[in-house]
């Protein structure tokens, strides 16, 4: 519904109601309750099933939230781009399975291609994605049982390397999460700055009609002068040819006022 609010937003801004800044501000404000609340319910409930540490649910919530205002950023920032919600749509889709296929559970950040693996640096997903696993994996021991034949994880830093997250700190990953909302939030209101709408000031003046304007202006004075010295066969001459068009113009009526002013 972003892309309709837009026609009254622009309406009630080109009224000087408020400024770009104070409504996409207001707009996330209004927004993040009614998106925050069903995602830590479901985060709580869910914590515990596959027995993850109940000392790091803290933390865990933390991300949880950062990533919601992340994606209620992004999705701003389309709704702020499109002109309608279908385009809005068209938008946010394709651009979310790009932030899924780059974050690191998909594919492997360091298998990516020279261009390719810049990709992750903006995706809000793999900055999330690396934050729960440092989260759980850091300073974490297993037991291995059953077959002693097959490979056995028995650190959380072996799981942090397979993902390449094994350089990484928890304080890095949530500083790139909040950089991704800083710059979601910042384009997102530079783009609906620039969308604005703009009008004319009242008693606007184009360049062609303000030329027009003194073409004829200058006229009139050199009928004026011309009638006031008893003849008007220098009316052609006195002239300036400023313009073919806008002279042609005032001729005609400069030679009209000059007939009126002879006449008299």
């Amino acid at each position: 519904t972003f892309p309709r609010e837009k026609l009254i937003v622009n309406r009630e801004r080109a009224n000087k109601a408020y400024d770009t800044v104070t409504y996409f501000f207001a707009k996330l404000l209004a927004e993040l309750p009614l998106n925050l609340v069903p995602p830590i319910f479901f985060g709580l409930i869910i914590y515990n099933i596959p027995g993850l540490d109940p000392d790091r649910l803290g933390m865990f919530i933390l991300i949880l939230i950062l990533e919601v205002i992340a994606a209620l950023s992004m999705g701003m920032l389309v709704s702020a781009a499109a002109a309608t919600p279908e385009l809005a749509l068209g938008i946010g889709i394709p651009l979310t399975i790009v932030t899924f296929l780059f974050a690191g559970f998909y594919i492997n950040v360091d298998s990516l291609p020279v261009v390719a693996n810049l990709l992750p640096y903006i995706s809000f997903m793999k900055w999330t994605f690396q934050s729960f696993c440092i989260n759980q994996y850091t300073d974490t021991t297993f037991t291995c049982s059953g077959s002693t034949t097959t490979a056995c994880i028995s650190t959380g830093a072996q799981v942090l390397d397979r993902l390449s997250f094994g350089s990484a700190t928890l304080g890095d990953s949530i500083f790139g999460l909040v950089m991704c909302i800083i710059g979601f939030l910042v384009v997102g209101v530079f783009v609906l700055h620039q969308n604005q709408l703009r009008f004319l000031p009242l008693g606007h003046v184009g360049r062609q009609k303000a030329k027009l304007s003194d073409t004829v202006a200058q006229a009139d004075d050199n009928v004026s002068a011309v009638a006031r010295a008893g003849g008007s066969t220098a009316v052609t001459a006195a002239v300036a040819p400023a313009d073919v068009n806008a002279t042609e113009t005032a001729l005609t009526s400069s030679e009209q006022k000059a007939a009126r002013l002879s006449g008299k």
